[in-house]
């Protein structure tokens, strides 16, 4: 009986924290469905079929390097080039791990690796919010992992669906652009941005990454803008005062 009740509990708990994973994971997911749906009408006039644009969505996994990879193979290019070139746009994912990293320690290496495998720019911003403000309260705060997991998992299956369906039902729409779909990540990562401008020193290094990223790509800096961008930022940053209680 009392092993009974216990199981009870224990699988009440996993479906709350899957439900709050879930949950948190709505604003990436409504951002996410419609710019891979706009992708997935991308791949099929690049000739890939729905099940093919279904793989990358699930095995790539990256917005920017499935987008430049589909217009890569569309023009034609090597696979050695597209794999060349989607690593180095996506390269701004070592920043991202060795901020997130701390967090995990007290993770197995497997749920590492599946964090790892399904963070991206949006998942990413999400989670480590979440783990500062946690972090102000408990100092030997660990994200719960079944939570964490389950916000990566729902974000993926949004992701690979949206582009799924894009691939088989695109042609209907013709071109998605005029829908307003390729502003959906852009105005959800201003949502996220904001929250996090705290004090004077956020806001300026907010506002220095984002015009250094600009300046750097109207001179030419395609591939490394953001990553030289936020570095740059950051590290100025870490010099400015910052109030203690906003912190």
């Amino acid at each position: 009986m009392i092993e009974a009740n216990s199981q009870q509990k224990s699988q009440k708990s996993f479906y709350l924290e899957v439900s709050s994973g879930m949950k948190r994971a709505i604003p990436i997911v409504l951002s996410y469905f419609p710019v891979s749906f706009a992708f997935g009408v991308l791949a099929s006039q690049a000739g890939l079929t729905p099940l093919e644009a279904l793989a990358m969505g699930v095995l790539v996994f990256a917005g920017s390097g499935q987008f430049i990879g589909i217009g890569l193979l569309a023009g034609g290019a090597s696979i050695a080039s597209i794999i060349f070139t989607t690593f180095i746009i996506n390269l701004r994912h070592l920043l991202m791990s060795a901020a997130i990293a701390p967090y995990l320690s007290k993770w197995s290496r497997f749920y590492q690796c599946l964090f790892a495998y399904e963070m991206t720019d949006e998942t990413f911003a999400v989670n480590i919010a979440y783990c500062g403000q946690e972090k102000g309260k408990d100092v030997d705060f660990s994200p719960n992992i079944v939570e964490t997991i389950s916000l990566n998992m729902f974000s993926h299956f949004a992701w690979f669906g949206g582009g799924f369906l894009g691939a088989l039902f695109g042609d209907v729409l013709g071109d998605v652009k005029q829908y307003g779909f390729d502003f959906a990540i852009t105005g959800m990562f201003i949502a996220l941005v904001v929250p996090l401008l705290k004090n004077k020193t956020f806001c300026i290094v907010a506002c220095l990454a984002g015009l250094l990223s600009v300046l750097l790509l109207m001179a030419g800096e395609k591939q490394w803008n953001i990553m030289i961008a936020t570095i740059l930022a950051a590290t100025i940053g870490s010099f400015l005062p910052t109030d203690q209680k906003d912190q």
